[in-house]
């Protein structure tokens, strides 16, 4: 088994992967040991799209499929006008002399992408229909997998698994651990993209893919998908069950430009049919990826800044002051000292403010990085967010977001490092900085004796929390605070008992954050 990071990672972090995939294989294999077929597991369909493919790589393609642990499968292959001298069309027909329940399409004149999917979707009998590309592989068991997920879920319109990627050598590399359902995130890329597999209910209600988004035709079409699902209808499964092949000219190397102007067209469309005035922007660090942007906020915003010490209370109120935007009106008030509940306190200024947005900074916690309370105050008026909070920095480091990762496991998940780029959707958020949206009701005293707001929190007035809609809380790298003060008092950020996300762990996978399993 081979297995590597990148070039430029250090030996510790290829071994570390190389552990992984050697722990994956035993998890893989006691999986499959403990699976009995049932006469009501469903059948699924693998579309694959070909066009003058390498024919080693289609072999491994094909074979990725025909070996799956699952039998309840069909592989619709379509053969978009490859080149007779390719040798494509006779190896498709091998492939299907061999196994009858490989099916193949011949197409007499190129398609596109989007064309030859929407084929293999019309063909496709199955009960869900996974999406392969004509170059890459599944992993053995990813269709057991898909099995067991709708087993747990038979409603399910959506499922996506992790990927990594294979390199020229054939190593696998770059794992990319996702979280579960998070629609912050996929406004920034398609983070869904391998392997994604949609109900054949959903795919006869989206009606296929559309032809002039090639390029971006799968980013168009999670997005279209996503937008008629409910959260418990989108499932995350936390295993590596895609792998990626690294091509030279592909998508996946360069060569981006179309796909991205297409990708962020696409992602425009996308956030009209939802009513939102955000705008897709390039990200300023990865221009291949989205950043949102919104309309310059106004009205008014109240900020409570509550500590004892004196010269932190001052520094927090200067930094805040400045901070904030032209057009906003800042109602600023302190809590010098801490009385008998400071929940009880917070909780009593929170009702006497007018109902929007308030702002709660711990003394001593400054702004880092211009333009903080303007990114917190446009999400939180710009989206469906009752709480955004930012990225924050103390003199131990980052307390990283605690990000859901999805269904049950019996290993510790992980989430790459990579998503902290971009807004995420959270299942808790500090109390120490972050701003509140109180049209929707205030927070019970509970989460400020905890020091930290979940999704789980009771409301004393407004929405309250359920299993299907959970309040939106939301996480944003571009709002940057800091304290180098020994004063903040990190008993209020400790961990949560139930979220087991905050902070970095140097030991992990590509360098990746801790991630709940729920």
């Amino acid at each position: 088994m081979t297995a590597s990071i990148n070039s430029g990672d250090a030996p510790d972090k290829c071994d570390t992967f190389l552990r992984y995939l050697e722990a994956e294989k035993l998890r893989h294999e006691d999986v499959f040991r403990d699976f009995l077929l049932a006469d009501t597991d469903p059948l699924l369909s693998v579309v694959v799209p070909v066009c003058n493919t390498p024919l080693a790589w289609l072999r491994e393609c094909i074979a990725s499929v025909v070996q799956q642990s699952y039998p309840r499968w069909e592989l619709c292959l379509i053969d978009d006008g490859s080149s007779p001298d390719s040798g494509v069309g006779e190896l498709l027909m091998q492939m299907s002399a061999a196994d009858p329940r490989v099916r193949v399409r011949f197409l007499p004149e190129n398609h596109g992408i989007a064309g030859a999917t929407n084929v293999g979707l019309s063909d496709a009998a199955g009960d869900f229909v996974a999406l392969l590309d004509h170059d890459d592989r599944l992993a053995r068991h990813a269709l057991l997998y898909i099995c067991l997920a709708v087993r747990s879920n038979p409603e399910a319109g959506l499922i996506y698994t992790n990927s990594d990627r294979i390199t020229a050598t054939g190593a696998r590399a770059d794992p990319y651990f996702k979280p579960a359902w998070n629609h912050a995130l996929l406004l920034s890329h398609n983070y869904l993209n391998h392997l994604s597999v949609y109900s054949a209910n959903l795919v006869a209600r989206l009606g296929g893919m559309a032809p002039e988004c090639d390029g971006s035709q799968d980013y168009d079409y999670v997005l279209r998908a996503v937008e008629s699902l409910g959260r418990s209808e989108i499932l995350h499964i936390p295993e590596l069950l895609y792998h990626w092949r690294v091509v030279e000219g592909s998508v996946s190397l360069g060569n981006l430009g179309l796909a991205v102007k297409r990708g962020r067209a696409v992602l425009r469309d996308h956030l009209l049919r939802l009513g939102s005035s955000a705008r897709p922007e390039p990200h300023p660090d990865q221009v291949i990826y989205n950043t949102l942007a919104f309309d310059k906020p106004g009205g008014e915003l109240s900020c409570l800044v509550y500590g004892s010490d004196e010269a932190d209370i001052r520094l927090t109120c200067k930094s805040v002051v400045e901070d904030t935007p032209d057009g906003l009106r800042l109602r600023l008030e302190t809590l010098h000292e801490r009385p008998a509940s400071l929940s009880g306190a917070i909780c009593c200024w929170i009702s006497s403010r007018p109902a929007g947005p308030v702002l709660l900074v711990m003394a001593g916690i400054t702004v880092a990085s211009p333009g903080a309370v303007l990114a917190m105050v446009s999400r939180l008026k710009g989206t469906h967010a009752v709480a955004v909070g930012p990225a924050l920095q103390l003199a131990g480091g980052v307390i990283a977001p605690a990000v859901e990762v999805g269904t049950d496991s019996d290993y510790e998940s992980s989430i790459s490092a990579f998503v902290l780029s971009f807004d995420l959707e959270v299942c808790a958020l500090s109390t120490a900085c972050i701003l509140l949206d109180t049209r929707h009701g205030s927070p019970s005293p509970m989460c400020f004796d905890s020091g930290y707001l979940t999704t789980s929190t009771q409301f004393l007035a407004g929405v309250q929390p359920s299993a299907t809609s959970p309040p939106v809380l939301l996480w944003t790298p571009r709002a940057h605070c800091m304290s180098t003060s020994s004063r903040v008092d990190l008993g209020v950020l400790s961990q949560p008992g139930d979220v087991q996300t905050w902070r970095d762990d140097a030991g992990d996978i590509s360098g990746n954050v801790r991630g709940r399993s729920s």
